[in-house]
């Protein structure tokens, strides 16, 4: 069940796509993935990214995002001495569509955006990784994303985000 954008603001002067949720809302796009490995035995090389949806229903994920592009790199720790372990550098780039823009303008909330003055501004992402490889089946991720316009507001931001992963398989 989805609300729609159009309807919502329509229906109301601060606008709530939970009002108007209805069964069968669909929501279309696409989305494309580009690998190019160049040595290291495909451990190392770029990638690109691409993906747009209609933007006219609310979403059903944690991400707001009706069209994207990333692009990047990742190198393998053969070069250091280190051959399971990786560094990578990315770029991203978000964004809403038209009608989005304008259910947050009016005062709509999503999942995690929205406070009534949005001076829209595409969600621009920088994003610089090293995963170490611990043990054969213990790996650590250490991560830094910068963003620009964050929740697309040219009014918010910059946001610094530091993180750590960890996975363990078997």
């Amino acid at each position: 069940r989805m609300g729609n954008y159009a309807e919502a603001i329509a229906l109301s002067s601060t606008p709530n796509v939970d009002i108007n949720e209805k069964p069968g809302r669909t929501k279309y796009g696409f989305g494309i993935n580009l690998e190019q490995p160049i040595m290291d035995d495909g451990e190392t090389g770029f990638f690109a990214r691409i993906g747009w949806n209609d933007g006219n229903n609310d979403d059903v994920s944690y991400a707001e995002v009706d069209k994207n592009l990333s692009i990047g790199a990742h190198l393998n720790g053969v070069h250091w001495s280190r051959p399971e372990d990786h560094i990578g550098v990315a770029f991203g780039f978000n964004g809403i569509s038209a009608i989005h823009q304008k259910y947050l303008s009016n005062g709509g909330y999503g999942a995690l955006i929205g406070d009534s003055n949005l001076k829209y501004g595409l969600e621009q992402v920088f994003e610089i990784y090293y995963r170490i490889q611990v043990w054969k089946y213990f790996q650590i991720t250490h991560d830094f994303q910068f963003i620009i316009n964050p929740g697309y507001n040219q009014d918010r931001g910059p946001v610094y985000v530091y993180g750590i992963r960890v996975r363990l398989y078997f």
